[in-house]
């Protein structure tokens, strides 16, 4: 006799269901200002990272390049030190929501297998020689 072990998705969905889709954002972290640099003209994605610092031009300003990790652009420019100080901290946010959105899937997944667990159990399904 076969159960249905898995939890059934009419009565809640799932945690991830509201993160994934974009409705709520990881770890309530938000972009107060405009992602300048972060944005990559080419793809529109947020994944322009500094690359290869050429030359220090001024006492506030480098020639560097950027580089978008999605699409492989890239740009050498001179930019000021404010600009690639909100580079950074942009990229420090990101790397917070990366890291909350990755313990947040973790939870849901160990909490999965809690349920699966349970039902199981409740279903006579798991016999010794599963050990």
């Amino acid at each position: 006799m076969r159960h249905e072990l898995a939890p059934d998705p009419a009565v809640a969905p799932h945690p991830l269901d509201a993160l994934l889709t974009g409705e709520a954002g990881a770890a309530g972290h938000s972009q107060t200002r405009a992602p300048d640099l972060q944005l990559c003209p080419a793809c529109c994605g947020r994944f322009v990272v500094p690359g290869e610092v050429h030359e220090v031009v001024a006492q506030t300003r480098l020639r560097l390049e950027l580089v978008c990790t999605a699409c492989g652009w890239s740009k050498v420019d001179v930019h000021h030190d404010e600009e690639l100080i909100e580079l950074e901290c942009d990229l420090d946010l990101a790397f917070a929501d990366v890291l909350s959105l990755l313990e947040t899937i973790w939870l849901a997944n160990e909490e999965e297998q809690i349920l699966r667990f349970s039902a199981a159990l409740e279903a006579d399904a798991i016999l010794p020689s599963d050990f």
